[in-house]
């Protein structure tokens, strides 16, 4: 599963990441790619994120912070 998230998260930012790298402060994610983001995790998991999760973007600001959101819903 990891590997998947990796791969979604370096396909979207177009380069190579490492896990505790900040994508969002970074500039890496603009608000377009952190909705591409979370469009690909939904497809290739087949899972929802609520409103909320989404509001809070600590759960996107790195690889570690999605690959936890994504197991609580798996």
């Amino acid at each position: 599963m990891e590997k998947r998230i990796v791969d979604i998260c370096e396909k979207v930012c177009n380069e190579t990441l490492a896990w505790d790298e900040p994508l969002i402060s970074s500039g890496l994610l603009t608000s377009y790619l952190i909705m591409e983001l979370i469009c690909s995790l939904e497809e290739e998991f087949q899972i929802r994120f609520e409103p909320e999760e989404i509001m809070l973007l600590e759960n996107f600001s790195c690889i570690n912070n999605i690959i936890d959101i994504i197991k609580k819903k798996y």
